[in-house]
């Protein structure tokens, strides 16, 4: 069965289109008549798209390994980090670390923290998306926000903030950058993509330096947390792999 394909072989290829009735009904398409479907997009990829299909293959890491690929596209650069690029029992020990951090009491305090950093950032774009409408003489002016550039962007960096326990300061600095390097990502541009991704393991230098010297309670601090963590090989995790 093929549907919008760029090539005989391919059994579809994403649509392009910012309306979610178009990609919902495509996806529906998909899970009744392709749900194991194929393309030849972005270097080729198979799509699963029933939930017991997609359940059943992230519970077999066997089968299915993220040590090949694991995102699409891939890093133009072919770098492979963990704990994404990885398999058990590789994978392991950053899982670990990590979901000691994300208990539901951490959680549940960091709640309110992260509701009034959402509130205040979305409050300051609407404020300067209603002066930018009294500014504007046109009639048929429309109000827009690009919620996930204007928004998403600087929220997820005090989202980082909050749960790696780094200075305030450093929000707006990891916001820039981390939308430079998934853009440069998505275009495939390794140069740039190396150069942000410079700045933000800059950042993770910092970080551990700190804390090696002065270690935090490991149940809500994700770098104490990976520090305690040994591999495979019952030896301390490497540096850059922790960065």
């Amino acid at each position: 069965m093929s549907f919008t394909t760029t090539s005989p072989k391919d059994d579809f290829a994403l649509i392009e289109d910012n309306n979610p009735d178009k990609i919902y009904a495509q996806f529906d398409q998909l899970r009744s008549k392709c749900p194991v479907a194929h393309t030849s997009e972005t270097g080729g990829f198979w799509l699963l798209t029933r939930y017991d299909d997609v359940k059943r293959a992230a519970s077999d890491t066997d089968t299915f390994i993220s040590s090949v690929k694991a995102v699409i596209p891939s890093d133009p650069r072919g770098i492979r980090r963990p704990p994404l690029n990885t398999d058990p029992p590789a994978h392991t020990p950053y899982r670990t670390a990590l979901d000691r951090t994300l208990k539901p009491a951490r959680l549940k305090r960091l709640a309110p923290i992260l509701v009034k950093h959402a509130q205040r950032e979305l409050d300051a774009l609407l404020k300067t998306n209603s002066v930018d409408d009294q500014d504007d003489d046109s009639e048929t002016q429309a109000s827009q926000i690009d919620i996930s550039t204007q928004f998403g962007a600087s929220f997820a960096a005090w989202v980082e903030v909050a749960w790696l326990n780094l200075e305030d300061e450093i929000a707006p600095v990891l916001a820039t950058t981390a939308a430079k390097w998934v853009n440069a990502w998505r275009q495939q541009n390794a140069a740039e993509t190396s150069a942000q991704s410079a700045r933000l393991y800059d950042l993770a230098r910092k970080l551990f330096a700190d804390r090696k010297k002065s270690k935090r309670d490991p149940e809500s601090d994700p770098a104490s947390s990976l520090l305690l963590e040994a591999g495979p090989d019952g030896q301390p995790l490497d540096d850059e792999l922790l960065m």
